[in-house]
């Protein structure tokens, strides 16, 4: 059972349990998804809305219908996932006659995005490559690497365009 999502927190609509500090959020949804990759798994939506928190203020990631095992190559067809938290990759996809490589690199990427909209939801939730009111901009900014709001090069570090720049979340595995 949860008492909300992360995406509540950003709209400023969760309750209760009170929240963990940020730096334990933040470690929270790393070592979650530093669990999945462990079993070769890409989770492929990683967003605010598939990350819960439990009764007791843990953090949970959820919502697994698009997850695909990356134990060798995973190629798939057609873009899949969340416009707004997707990586650059996934969205060469977008015609079904299109092989795309799935990574776990792309949930880093997601990941990205949702700890700067986490970190800066005093100020609304800022999307690091755009207004959240315009999609198509921020689709465009991400398929052509533009990050308009990012100053901190630990989170910049997590979106570069190419998956093969992404920076390593987990420090006892290889990329």
């Amino acid at each position: 059972m949860c008492s909300g999502s992360l995406f509540q927190v950003i709209e400023k609509t969760y309750k209760e349990p009170l929240l963990l500090t940020d730096r334990e959020v933040l470690y929270q949804i790393v070592a979650g998804l530093e669990y999945i990759h462990s079993l070769k798994l890409a989770h492929r939506d990683i967003k605010p809305e598939n990350i819960l928190i439990s009764m007791q203020g843990q953090i949970k990631l959820s919502e697994f219908g698009l997850k695909r095992h990356t134990k060798d190559e995973c190629y798939i067809t057609g873009m899949k996932g969340t416009l707004l938290w997707m990586a650059p990759e996934q969205f060469q996809g977008n015609r079904e006659e299109i092989e795309i490589e799935i990574t776990q690199k792309s949930d880093v990427f997601s990941c990205g995005c949702v700890f700067f909209v986490f970190l800066t939801r005093e100020n609304g939730g800022i999307h690091p490559f755009g207004d959240t009111i315009d999609h198509l901009q921020i689709y465009a900014n991400i398929q052509e690497g533009i990050s308009i709001n990012i100053h901190s090069k630990f989170i910049s570090s997590l979106m570069p365009k190419h998956h093969h720049n992404r920076m390593n979340l987990f420090s006892r595995s290889k990329s």
